[in-house]
């Protein structure tokens, strides 16, 4: 108490009357007891309801009342202990010395709350040139903030100091960042797979010299179907000259087949066949199967193309695998992250929630979309590094250096499914939700023997707003970094946000229990991030457009052209791999030539007037920070003004003030358990 008597006496001096002070301490170890005597006690309380009930009930056997009573002792000695060890704490037998952290302090006038931030400035400078008379007993710097909302307050985490904090924030980062590199291994396996069981084959060489039809791929004739089946047969068993008619084979044609001739073609070829195997006869039949697994119709030609079935369906599956393992661990992230960032004990759970946000949008955003372009990108630098070591011939194996028709087929097809799954997923779990929600009720009000079961099974579960934040800002990165060159992700997206709007705006009216208080750094920081977005759009805009070479645009050579040769230049100087990006740009002023494309100009002058405004707007923010710590009278130009708020009586007399009415941890629901007064009395070994 002599310690909130002299915060007050110095605050009411210094700035003006204070209306209450509450000073908190740490007393993480104590809050971390009461939270498990309270699971203790419901616990408890449930084994002996059921004890009670067995007992009572006819058609129970003597055994279970028996079992009944013996776990609702094993639950009282368990909150015996909990009760023991709070009680050391509470009487100063145990734990560490208490020691004051920070105090929350309410003042009765507005006036003298934005007085306090006018005498005690933010920021390094302003805290180290903190005059005498402003310190508490003239030698404590105070560090002064505005306090989040009261039950916005994460007490049990307040004795963490900021380098504590962030090296377990760098941890769990780091954590997620394995589980992201297993899921980057696994699907890297997954494609290693599929390339393993797919085949090469030369198109051009194949039409060449093979008598089917390429445009759909078909081969009515079936004496020309038997002469390449029976042909490779015969190469596969290791008898290419096997004889299978009576002619020689002639030799291959040596231009394309038209459509038109293509029947006699193939009636000549057959009748003209008598005799071993011809050159390319066991080699059309494989390009005539391969081919039609480049149109996805072998499936048409099961039968006859059953050699190379098992190839394509283990490439199918390994498709749908990969876009699964993105989809599943979408859905793996959300528990996990939310669970992991408990462990960085944020002041706050608005910090926790942002935390969260952050982790969630970072990790699904890699995984969705940069995991399946950096798995197909051609990384020769990577890969020559990568020889000799278990890495070889699984990680950066692809191909793909640009825009090639390939690129839509590999990685534009498994972002579509993505974006496609993924909602459709989320919606799903929102429905499961709702069934344990109705069956959670429907169990409860037969079976519940406390009113603690009644009341968690009616309150629905959490609605949680930093998931739903992170899974948002997914879909908009996605869809704008990559529609340039996929059109089709702005209506998926358009259709997932207006599902998502019913199904949330449903789920938040009857499935969740209301949210507790946040402050307002989850929407700003939502916001901020948003203004990013712009920048994987404009980027993808001019490298997908400018895949084909056009003249530069002169107006927009003029204006920066100088300037982004010079910075490709400075870039090719870097060391490698650095100066050659991994070894996929071996000419960096080939990207300032695509850039300044009549087709690109306009995308790369937008993206370089957005990179100055973000780079001067951090720059300006930064030294403004600076200036205003140093010379307030001069470059504070957003001070705060009152805005006519009553005094805090007369709000709390009004019912102006929402929320809690005091910072005192004793009011908050969730911590009453913790400052319970222990009555001691000896175990008589009943109930």
């Amino acid at each position: 108490m002599s310690r909130i008597r002299r915060f007050t006496s110095f605050s009411t001096k210094k700035v003006g009357k204070v209306e209450n002070v509450v000073v908190a301490t740490n007393n993480a170890e104590l809050l971390t007891l009461a939270f498990e005597r309270q699971k203790a006690k419901e616990l408890f309380h449930m084994q002996v309801a059921k004890y009670k009930k067995g007992r009572e009930d006819p058609d129970v056997s003597d055994r279970k009342i028996e079992w009944l009573h013996d776990e609702a002792v094993k639950a009282k000695k368990a909150l015996r202990a909990c009760d023991a060890a709070i009680r050391a704490l509470q009487n100063d037998r145990g734990g560490d010395h208490r020691v004051a952290i920070c105090a929350y302090v309410t003042f009765q006038e507005e006036a003298d709350f934005l007085k306090m931030f006018d005498m005690y400035r933010p920021g390094l400078f302003a805290w180290l040139w903190r005059p005498t008379e402003l310190r508490l007993r003239k030698k404590h710097r105070l560090r002064v903030k505005q306090a989040p909302p009261p039950g916005d307050i994460r007490w049990e985490n307040l004795q963490y100091n900021y380098a504590q904090r962030r090296f377990r924030q760098f941890n769990i980062s780091l954590l997620t960042g394995i589980v992201l590199g297993l899921a980057f291994i696994s699907i890297a396996a997954v494609q290693m797979m599929a390339s393993n069981s797919s085949t090469p084959y030369d198109e051009d060489e194949c039409r060449l010299n093979c008598q089917y039809g390429t445009d759909p791929v078909t081969m009515d004739n079936e004496n020309l179907r038997d002469i390449y089946s029976q042909c490779y047969e015969a190469e596969q068993e290791g008898d290419p000259q096997r004889d299978i008619t009576l002619i020689a084979s002639p030799p291959p044609p040596s231009r394309r087949l038209l459509a038109e001739d293509l029947v006699a073609s193939q009636a000549n070829y057959v009748a003209s066949h008598n005799g071993t195997c011809g050159a390319f006869d066991s080699f059309c039949y494989a390009c005539f199967c391969l081919e039609h697994i480049s149109a996805g119709s072998v499936l048409d030609e099961s039968e006859y193309c059953q050699p190379y079935i098992f190839g394509y369906t283990m490439q199918v599956v390994a498709g749908a695998v990969a876009s699964a393992i993105v989809v599943v661990l979408n859905l793996v992230l959300k528990p996990l992250l939310v669970w992991l960032v408990r462990f960085e004990k944020h002041h706050s759970a608005s910090s926790e929630q942002m935390s969260v946000m952050m982790k969630l949008f970072m990790a699904q955003f890699f995984n969705t979309a940069i995991l399946l372009v950096v798995l197909n990108g051609s990384f020769p630098w990577l890969k020559e590094q990568l020889k000799g070591t278990p890495g070889e011939g699984l990680l950066f194996q692809g191909e793909m250096e640009d825009f090639v028709p390939d690129w839509y087929k590999n990685v534009g097809y498994a972002l579509v499914i993505s974006m496609v799954a993924t909602p459709v997923s989320q919606r799903i779990q929102t429905i499961v939700r709702l069934f344990r929600f109705k069956l959670g009720k429907f169990f409860a009000s037969r079976n519940a023997v406390t009113q603690d079961q009644l009341n968690k099974a009616f309150e629905g579960a959490e609605f949680n707003l930093a998931v739903n934040y992170g899974e948002i800002l997914n879909i908009l990165f996605v869809t704008l970094t990559f529609s340039p060159g996929l059109p089709i992700l702005v209506p998926l997206a358009s259709i997932a946000y207006m599902v998502r709007y019913g199904f949330d705006k449903f789920e938040f009216a009857r499935v969740s229990k209301m949210p507790p208080w946040y402050s307002t750094i989850l929407g700003m920081g939502v916001a901020h991030l948003m203004a990013y977005a712009c920048l994987g759009y404009l980027v993808l805009a001019i490298w997908a457009n400018s895949y084909y070479t056009m003249p530069p645009d002169p107006t927009v050579e003029a204006l920066i052209g100088g300037a982004l040769y010079s910075f490709c230049d400075a870039w090719e100087s870097l060391p490698e791999p650095f100066g050659s990006v991994f070894g996929t740009m071996s000419n960096p002023s080939e990207m300032a030539r695509r850039a300044l494309q009549k087709n690109t100009a306009i995308y790369t002058l937008t993206l370089f007037v957005v990179v100055m405004i973000l780079f001067f707007r951090g720059l300006f923010a930064f030294v403004k920070g600076i200036l205003v710590e140093l010379y307030p009278a001069y470059f504070q130009t957003d001070k705060r003004v009152a805005e006519g708020n009553p005094t805090f009586d007369l709000a709390i007399a009004g019912s102006q003030l929402l929320g809690a009415r005091t910072y005192s941890i004793r009011d908050a629901p969730q911590y009453q358990a913790a400052f319970e007064r222990i009555v001691w009395e000896l175990d008589d070994g009943k109930l």
